[in-house]
């Protein structure tokens, strides 16, 4: 039984998408196609192809049934495959393997490309290690990473390994990220820290935690200096940064974001927050800052 939903995506229109747009590019593109003009089809593709044509891209979109969604957006993907790979597909004098691989190449810019992006908050971002690990598995982990705060530490961790160097971070064996300390107050335990670890180094490779070193831990008494003087002083933290800074050259090594680029063709992006009121974040990544040190952001 369809129970209404086969009726729901054969039905086009729909109050959250523009459907009459895609409807009039579909025509336009099987009637190009129909007529077997490469020129025309070309042309359409490169000037009105777009990932998110008449909001067809929206959520809610994609909520009514288990599978897909209305039919017109699925059928306009798939013609839009069809010309993609007819162009590949056929040769012609006036449309050499390097004008196909420009076509391609601007086609993909203007489009776009899948990105992962590994969000910051403190223990949210150790669960990016999951996420990785499940997309890894399943081969459908982009090239495209960015990572803000601790997302940008696993995003690095990753961006630095090869294809079969990263299933070495989940083994619990290796890069720390440890916070031990716990202290009461009154009858309520507060612990400051949680216990986790992930590898990236052979076991015979002494650890770094991130957060502390394991030879020389911090006292409860300093974490709670550090974090009294976030309320004072802007440079107030809880943890040690020289810390954060070993426990990067030591994970991570003294690698830049080209030699990253160079060593596993994935794309690593780092967003930096600006320290003046009026000025602009940015995005370090091997174009914008192919000479930047991981560690040194």
């Amino acid at each position: 039984m369809s129970n209404g939903k086969d009726k729901w995506k054969n039905d086009p229109r729909s109050p959250d998408y523009d459907y009459e747009l895609i409807k009039t590019r579909l025509e336009q593109l099987r009637i190009e196609r129909k007529k077997h003009d490469m020129s025309s089809m070309i042309f359409l593709l490169r000037t009105s192809l777009s990932r998110n044509l008449g909001d067809m891209g929206k959520p809610k979109l994609y909520a009514h049934t288990h599978i897909g969604t209305k039919t017109l957006i699925s059928d306009y993907i798939d013609e839009v495959v069809t010309q993609l790979n007819i162009i590949c597909d056929t040769e012609s004098d006036d449309f050499d393997l390097k004008s196909k691989y420009e076509f391609f190449l601007n086609v993909r810019q203007s489009f776009g490309r899948t990105a992962l992006l590994l969000s910051g908050g403190a223990t949210l971002g150790l669960n990016h290690i999951g996420v990785i690990k499940c997309m890894h598995e399943v081969g459908l982990l982009p090239r495209i990473i960015s990572g803000a705060s601790s997302g940008s530490i696993i995003a690095a961790l990753l961006c630095t390994r090869t294809d079969d160097k990263i299933a070495e971070m989940y083994d619990p064996s290796g890069v720390g990220f440890r916070m031990k300390h716990k202290f009461s107050v009154g009858n309520a335990n507060v612990n400051l820290g949680f216990p986790f670890s992930l590898a990236s180094f052979p076991k015979s490779s002494p650890v770094q935690d991130f957060f502390e070193r394991s030879h020389d831990p911090d006292t409860v008494v300093a974490k709670l200096e550090r974090l009294w003087k976030q309320a004072l002083l802007p440079t107030g933290v809880l943890f040690d940064v020289e810390v954060l800074t070993e426990a990067m050259q030591k994970n991570i090594g003294d690698v830049t974001f080209q030699e990253a680029y160079n060593r596993t063709r994935r794309i690593l992006n780092i967003t930096v927050s600006s320290s003046m009121q009026y000025e602009m974040p940015r995005l370090l990544n091997y174009l914008t800052a192919p000479n930047v040190r991981n560690l040194e952001i």
